[in-house]
């Protein structure tokens, strides 16, 4: 672990794996003879480190083209004018930042895979493209709390929700967010400059990072770890751990209710009980993924900013679990928030049953789609919730 820079440890995914030289190439303050290393011994460095090639080579691609394809189908969805609501709204935005932090952290998979020259070019622009990456996954973050935050003023608080849950303010506090992450890492940008060096290997001038002054310096690097590990993972777990539980609580008190006074037939307690733990278990998932995938990063980054001097074995692999997890929480937002969504199921059969009869397949099937989702809404239309928990 001679080629591990201590202190180069960033509280977010990119700068997670920017720790270590042999995944990355930037110059260092100490003697890291790089140049002399040519590429078929560079790729036997890589894929040497322990689950390196099971996390970046076979675990992240998948999960990403999974993430990827379910997200842009999500988008199409949502952007049905009729599931245009301020719900809806921060669905969107998520999906978006989730779309593109996956594209960014996938390309990784090529990082072995190019030739020598190339790959240089690769780590420079990957280095900035990683503040990208710590844009999205800060906006991703916040968004979510704003999901859960509009949640509960709808289910815990309807009257408010009138004026409060708009579509314009929904996008108002979306471009807010997206501008706060934006600006919060733009001094990021000023960490590192760019240096062309030789390579023997080449036989040319390539670029490569290096850290400034601003990146060097010990204080603004602890200060920013931990504010980092405050925005990225305390903060936003607490608020979503807290929230749910008052949301699951109220949604309980508020279906009890309508089971007592509304629901003497046996078939609509059933309809209420089975809707109150469809709402519940979604809430639930939604405690256990945030605090499952952001855990590892909590805990690691907690105990480098705690103990920077102290090195512990397979670091690396437990910097690539840290990564896999949070792509698995992008991968699988848009399952927990909207393929639970009966509504969302219903507006993915119409826009499928329309194109399929734009070519003139089952032309009886849109009138027997309608007949169910009305059947279905009349059915539901007595749970309050409803309309604020789902898409």
């Amino acid at each position: 672990m001679g080629d591990y820079y201590e202190d180069d440890l960033r509280q977010s995914i990119s700068n997670l794996t920017m720790q270590y030289p042999h995944l990355l190439n930037i110059s260092m303050p100490f003697d890291y003879n790089y140049e002399n290393e040519c590429p078929n011994l560079t790729q036997s460095r890589h894929e040497s480190i322990p689950g390196y090639k099971l996390c970046m080579h076979t675990l992240l691609p998948i999960i990403c083209v999974f993430g990827i394809i379910g997200i842009i189908v999500t988008i199409i969805v949502l952007s049905h004018k009729s599931m245009s609501t301020s719900t809806n709204n921060y669905l969107i935005s998520l999906a978006v930042t989730d779309l593109l932090f996956l594209i960014v952290i996938g390309v990784r998979i090529f990082d072995t895979r190019l030739d020598r020259f190339i790959h240089h070019y690769y780590l420079v622009i990957m280095t900035y493209g990683n503040i990208l990456l710590n844009i999205v996954l800060l906006a991703s973050v916040w968004l979510t709390v704003m999901l859960t935050v509009e949640r509960y003023i709808a289910i815990c608080h309807p009257l408010r929700a009138i004026t409060l849950c708009t579509v314009v303010r929904a996008r108002i506090i979306i471009i807010s967010i997206v501008l706060i992450a934006s600006l919060y890492h733009v001094v990021d940008i000023f960490r590192y400059a760019i240096l062309f060096h030789p390579d023997p290997c080449v036989e040319k001038d390539v670029p490569a990072i290096q850290f400034t002054h601003l990146g060097l310096n010990q204080e603004f690097r602890k200060v920013k770890s931990w504010i980092d590990c405050f925005l990225f993972a305390i903060a936003p777990i607490i608020l979503v751990l807290v929230l749910n539980i008052l949301l699951i609580l109220e949604i309980h008190r508020s279906t009890k209710y309508l089971r007592h006074h509304l629901a003497n037939d046996s078939n609509v307690r059933t309809i209420i009980s089975c809707e109150e733990k469809r709402i519940t278990w979604m809430l639930i998932i939604v405690v256990i993924v945030s605090g499952v995938c952001q855990g590892p990063y909590i805990i690691l980054g907690i105990f480098k900013t705690l103990f920077p001097g102290i090195i512990f074995p397979n670091f690396n692999t437990m910097t690539y679990v840290t990564v896999l997890f949070l792509v698995l929480r992008s991968s699988f937002n848009f399952i927990i928030y909207c393929w639970f969504s009966e509504t969302f199921w219903n507006t993915f059969k119409k826009i499928v049953c329309v194109a399929k009869c734009k070519l003139g397949w089952y032309p009886n099937i849109w009138n027997h789609i309608e007949h169910v989702h009305n059947y279905n809404s009349r059915q539901l239309s007595v749970i309050h919730t409803k309309e604020t928990t789902t898409c």
